[in-house]
């Protein structure tokens, strides 16, 4: 599994993503489980966001196991659509 990723890490795959779609956005979230709550910013850009959460509990690939992240994921997945 990588360790240590950054923008950096991505910045080839952003490049290519904006020549096809120039108003393109991206969201990433480093996701650690089973551990103390943890939700912060770990590098913000004009077109990418990074975020750090630590969840209490386990993640099934469908649902986060334990009540309050599965409703931090929600919210932080409804902020994404667009009007």
């Amino acid at each position: 599994m990588p360790k240590e990723q950054t923008l950096e890490d991505f910045k080839a795959l952003m490049d290519k993503i904006h020549l096809l779609l120039p108003n393109s956005k991206f969201l990433f979230i480093e996701q650690y489980t089973e551990q103390p709550f943890n939700l912060s910013v770990t590098d913000k850009k004009e077109q990418s966001f990074w975020l750090k959460f630590s969840a209490i509990d386990k993640n099934t690939g469908v649902q986060y196991l334990n009540s309050v992240d599965d409703e931090i994921m929600k919210i932080i997945y409804a902020g994404l659509k667009q009007n």
